[in-house]
């Protein structure tokens, strides 16, 4: 089965496979950051956007699963979800900034800033990237769903070809316009009655 989608498309799916699993690894990262930290408010704001990027993570991942494979309901979630993401990414981002500046230890540091790039890049890139790609080039279930298809098509039958005559050994004779004499190949003119010959 061939699976036709657009360049646009193909980079959106890219984006969407490396935002899914980094934010998910990020997410992770930044949970288990949060268990081990002292502060009350520092820890409240790294579990909390710690579960919201790993929820991102997972739910960008599962819409790149579903446009590759052609489910009809992944570019109306994509479209969805860029617009919340980017929204999200702007309020996390600021969320992050200040929970870095709070945090003196230089570990939680490195996953606040990975956070904070995270959103940078695929939620406020890749969800405006995907939202002017989705909405301006006609990213619709319908359209796209003449690109992708996973149905199987039956193999197309072709009438049997016919039965071919074996070659004969025997060169063809060539002979004269005019009189009917047999002339070599390569003749212009009749020996016999000396008339041209078209070749």
């Amino acid at each position: 089965m061939e699976i036709f989608m657009p360049l646009g498309m193909r980079i959106l799916v890219v984006m969407y496979w490396i935002g899914g699993l980094s934010g998910i690894m990020i997410g992770i990262l930044a949970v288990n950051q949060g268990f081990s930290e002292t502060f009350f408010d520092v820890q409240y704001l790294l579990i909390g956007q710690g579960v919201v990027l790993l929820a991102f993570g997972s739910i960008i991942f599962l819409i790149a699963i579903g446009m590759v494979t052609g489910a009809k309901w992944s570019i109306t979630m994509a479209k969805r979800l860029s617009a919340v993401l980017v929204g999200w990414a702007a309020i996390g981002t600021v969320l992050g900034v200040y929970t870095a500046y709070a945090v003196t230890a230089l570990d939680s540091t490195f996953v606040l800033y990975g956070m904070v790039a995270w959103l940078l890049i695929f939620g406020i890139g890749a969800g405006l990237i995907g939202l002017s790609y989705l909405m301006t080039h006609g990213g619709t279930v319908r359209k796209y769903s003449e690109y992708v298809t996973t149905e199987t098509y039956a193999p197309q039958s072709y009438p049997p070809e016919p039965k071919r005559l074996p070659a004969t050994a025997k060169r063809a004779v060539i002979r004269c316009i005019d009189c009917g004499a047999e002339l070599k190949p390569g003749t212009s003119y009749c020996p016999a009655c000396g008339a041209p010959q078209d070749v």
